[in-house]
């Protein structure tokens, strides 16, 4: 059985950390690993930061955006941000702190990541809670 994965990437470009402007949809060249979910947001943050704020206008239809699981990933090494500190994430808006940020370049932000099950050709199952909360030294 062949799966089909629609995806749709947001594009921000930054000019001191993130702006939520010039922003741009797409389909990627190559599909990234199917446990972090159906989207993504790749934001570019310009220079490195204990914390970065970043606000991202999007049209949700959850029932609990909030209760949805975040994960920040650095994508040339792939090493996880530690904190995400949630300001507001609702269906129109996901308005985030996270850090700290070792080096500038493109982040990814997945929202709604899955376990993935194994030969089902389509997901069944339930999303992952939303993340442990940030260090407390960090916020």
């Amino acid at each position: 059985m062949r799966k089909l994965t629609f995806i749709v990437v947001l594009f921000c470009t930054t000019m001191s950390a993130s702006r939520a402007g010039n922003l741009r949809y797409s389909v990627p060249a190559n599909p990234w690993p199917e446990h972090f979910g159906n989207h993504r947001a790749v934001v570019r943050i310009a220079h490195p930061a204990s914390a970065v704020h970043i606000r991202l206008p999007w049209r949700r239809h959850d029932p609990d955006p909030e209760l949805r699981h975040l994960l920040v990933v650095e994508a040339s090494a792939g090493d996880t941000l530690a904190n995400i500190r949630r300001t507001q994430v609702t269906n129109e808006v996901c308005d985030i702190v996270v850090g700290p940020v070792n080096r500038r370049g493109l982040y990814f932000l997945y929202y709604l990541p899955y376990t993935v099950q194994s030969g089902w050709g389509f997901f069944g199952g339930s999303y992952l809670p939303p993340e442990s909360p940030p260090d407390s030294s960090w916020v």
